[in-house]
């Protein structure tokens, strides 16, 4: 799938970035190092971006009340609040 091969080319400097702001003192702040990171992995999450518009316009073939349910349970799942196995089928997110 594309869409997976263009996570794994950006997600490594989407890291980078994290962990630059999570390691530099405000004191240590260089804007240099910073678009260095950047520049690194915005050629290809703009590819991403701009590829993925008509995955999200085809999402209007979809339920919208199912497709909420279902971002409601990812982001439970994501917090730790519900397990993902928890749920078998997608009907069964809005029961």
């Amino acid at each position: 799938m594309i869409q997976n091969q263009q996570h794994k080319a950006f997600t490594p400097g989407l890291n980078s970035l994290l962990q630059s702001a999570q390691d530099t003192n405000p004191g240590d702040y260089s804007w240099n190092s910073l678009k260095e990171i950047i520049d690194g992995f915005a050629p290809f999450l703009m590819k991403h971006l701009v590829d993925e518009i008509d995955t999200l316009l085809d999402l209007t073939t979809y339920d919208s009340a199912e497709l909420m349910q279902v971002w409601l349970v990812t982001e439970n799942v994501a917090k730790g609040v519900a397990h993902p196995n928890q749920f078998r089928t997608i009907g069964e997110l809005g029961s």
